[in-house]
């Protein structure tokens, strides 16, 4: 189910393994978090073809916007890697 959002304040308040909370709304999963308008911020969350990992298909979201996101935060799992090469060369390839 996508969840849609708008705030004036996109507070990130907690997160976890399962999602975000941004502005006392949980969201599960990856979200974006586009820019401003009339009416605040527009937070969505992102449908991943895999609930596990992320992978460059899934960033195609970004592709077609106007501007690019105020902040992408990728998450890396329970330790610390290098972030995957596929990722950096897809934020690369549409501008991020």
């Amino acid at each position: 189910m996508t969840q849609n959002h708008k705030t004036n304040t996109p507070i990130i308040t907690d997160y976890d393994q399962n999602g975000f909370t941004i502005d006392h709304v949980e969201f599960s999963g990856a979200v974006a978090i586009l820019g401003a308008d009339a009416v605040g911020y527009a937070i969505t969350d992102i449908k991943v073809a895999n609930d596990a990992t992320i992978s460059a298909d899934d960033l195609n979201i970004f592709s077609d916007l106007g501007e690019d996101p105020h902040l992408l935060i990728i998450g890396i799992g329970a330790t610390m890697s290098h972030p995957f090469m596929d990722l950096r060369k897809k934020c690369q390839q549409i501008g991020l």
